[in-house]
C-alpha cells in the first residue's frame, strides 16, 4: 500500500510541475488548467488504489453476494497473472541457482562445469519456457471463455508486483497435476481410487445418479464417473489454478501438449535426464453430463444441480483431511445428501494428513464414531489402508506414499 501511494504522489507531482511550467509558458490560458486535469484524473483512475475502490463501492452497493463474487474474481484475475508470469518467475528462480553456482571459487567451479552442470542450468530455462506455451494457451482461453478486459488483468498484474508473496507454486502444482491425473504413467496412483469408486457406484442406477465431486482438481475421477454414464456429475473445485487447468483439459478441436512436471526442482534425481522428463496431454471432448465448476464446497447447495436428483453420490477423494473444519465438510455432505428421492452413498478415497491450521484433527476410528453419529451407515470398507503415492516420482531418490483408507456409507432413512 505504501508503495502504491508513492507511486500515486509521485505521478501527481510530476502533474504540479508539469503545470507550473506551462503557467509559465501561458500565463494567461486555461490551457495548463485543463491540461493539468487531464494528466491528475488520469493518473488517479489508472491507479490500482482507485480501482479497488471503486469495485469495493460497487460491490457492496450490491450487496453481500456480489461481495463473494467480487472476490472470486479477484482470485480469478490473481491466478490468471500467475499464469502470465510462470516464465519469468521461473527464470528469476533459476537465475538464483546460477548466482549460487558463481559463488564458489573460479576452481571449484571449473570443476563443476566438467559435470555439464551449466549446461544443465541452460535446459531448464529452455524446458520452462516449453511449459509457458501450455499456460500461454491456457490463459487466452480464460481470458475468452471470462470475459477478462485489459485493465483487469493490468489491476491483477500491478498488485501482484506491489505484493511480496506469489502463487508461483501454485501454478507448478497445477503442471504437476497434469501429469498424475492424465498420464498413464501415473496410472498406479489413480487407478487403485478408480477401481474402488467404480465398483461402490454400482449399487446404483448411474442413468439416475447425480454425483457431486468436491475438491476435484484437474478433474479424472469427474471425467472417469461421467464416463459410466452418471446422469450428471458435478465437478467443484475451490482453486482457480486447479478450475482453469482442468477446463483446459476440454477442448472443441483437441491439441496434444508436453508438460515438464520434474523441472521445477534439482534434487532427488539419479539421472540428469529424469529432470527432464515428459507428460502428454492429449486435450479431448468434455462428456455431455460433466459440470464442472469452481466455488467452496461448504456453501455449495442443490440449487447448482442441473436437475433434480433422484439417488445421489458424494465422491470425496483425498479431500476430507483438506479441511479447516471438519464438520463444515460433514454439514455440506449431508445438505447434498438431503436434495435425494432414492438413495444416496458417500464413498470416500484418502489418507488423514491435516493441514496446520484444521480446528479438529480426528483419526479415522474418530471419523467412523463421527459418521455414526451424523446418520451415515457403513457399506463397504477396505479393511486396511493402501498405500498410494501421490505425485511420487518412482525413479527419485526421494518418495512418498500415503496410506489411503477406502469407505462407502449409506444414509439411513431416519436421518434424511
Amino acid at each position: 500500500m505504501r508503495q502504491e501511494t508513492a507511486v500515486l504522489v509521485s505521478k501527481l507531482c510530476t502533474v504540479v510541475i508539469a503545470h507550473y511550467l506551462l503557467s509559465t509558458l501561458l500565463p494567461y490560458s486555461r490551457v495548463p488548467t485543463i491540461v493539468s486535469a487531464v494528466l491528475a484524473s488520469s493518473a488517479i483512475s489508472q491507479s490500482s488504489m482507485f480501482l479497488r475502490l471503486r469495485q469495493r463501492l460497487t460491490s457492496l452497493a450490491a450487496g453481500p453476494a456480489a461481495v463473494s463474487q467480487d472476490r472470486s474474481r479477484s482470485q480469478l484475475l490473481r491466478a490468471v497473472n500467475e499464469m502470465r508470469q510462470y516464465l519469468a518467475r521461473g527464470k528469476a528462480w533459476n537465475e538464483k541457482k546460477r548466482q549460487l553456482y558463481k559463488t564458489m571459487s573460479w576452481r571449484q567451479q571449473k570443476i563443476i562445469a566438467q559435470t555439464g552442470y551449466q549446461a544443465k542450468m541452460n535446459k531448464v530455462d529452455a524446458t520452462l519456457a516449453e511449459n509457458y506455451k501450455l499456460l500461454q494457451d491456457c490463459v487466452a482461453r480464460t481470458v475468452r471463455k471470462h470475459n477478462i478486459s485489459t485493465l483487469e488483468l493490468k489491476l491483477a498484474a500491478d498488485q501482484a508486483r506491489l505484493s511480496p508473496q506469489t502463487d508461483h507454486h501454485k501454478v507448478i502444482e497445477g503442471l504437476c497435476h497434469f501429469a498424475r491425473d492424465w498420464s498413464p504413467a501415473f496410472d498406479r496412483e489413480v487407478v487403485p481410487i478408480l477401481d474402488y469408486i467404480r465398483t461402490q457406484l454400482a449399487r446404483l442406477d448411474l442413468a439416475e445418479t447425480t454425483v457431486v465431486v468436491p475438491g476435484s482438481g484437474l478433474g479424472r475421477v469427474a471425467h472417469e464417473i461421467a464416463e459410466l454414464g452418471a446422469k450428471e456429475v458435478v465437478s467443484v473445485e475451490y482453486s482457480w489454478y486447479m478450475l482453469l487447468l482442468n477446463e483446459f483439459v476440454y477442448a472443441d478441436s483437441p491439441r496434444r501438449y508436453q508438460v515438464y512436471p520434474y523441472v521445477h526442482n534439482y534434487s532427488n534425481h539419479v539421472a540428469t535426464q529424469n529432470q527432464f522428463r515428459a507428460v502428454e496431454l492429449r486435450q479431448r471432448a468434455r462428456p455431455a453430463n460433466l459440470n464442472v465448476q469452481q466455488g467452496d464446497f461448504t456453501s455449495f447447495t442443490a440449487a447448482r444441480l442441473r436437475h433434480e436428483p433422484h439417488h445421489v453420490a458424494i465422491v470425496t477423494c483425498f479431500f476430507l483431511d483438506t479441511a479447516e473444519n471438519l464438520m463444515d465438510y460433514f454439514d455440506a455432505v449431508a445438505r447434498v445428501a438431503d436434495a435425494a428421492h432414492g438413495d444416496v452413498l458417500w464413498i470416500n478415497v484418502g489418507p488423514l494428513k491435516y493441514g496446520t491450521a484444521a480446528k479438529a484433527e480426528l483419526s479415522h476410528e474418530e471419523i467412523c464414531k463421527l459418521r455414526g453419529v451424523c446418520g451415515w451407515q457403513l457399506v463397504d470398507e477396505r479393511p486396511k489402508p493402501e498405500i498410494l503415492g501421490y505425485l511420487t516420482d518412482t525413479e527419485g531418490l526421494w518418495q512418498g506414499y500415503y496410506g489411503v483408507t477406502m469407505w462407502t456409507c449409506k444414509r439411513t432413512p431416519e436421518n434424511m
